[in-house]
């Protein structure tokens, strides 16, 4: 959780060709993550 907290990634694939939807689970028992985070963007 601290690497998603400092880094605020997107967790998105950057490639030419289209991929399947994947599914990103990121578990935080603490609720420490902000709700605007990017990790939730689409």
């Amino acid at each position: 959780i601290g690497t998603v907290i400092e880094d605020d990634p997107r967790l998105n694939a950057r490639v030419d060709e289209p991929l399947a939807p994947s599914l990103r689970v990121v578990l935080d028992g603490n609720a420490r993550l902000e709700p605007g985070a990017a990790i939730f963007s689409v």
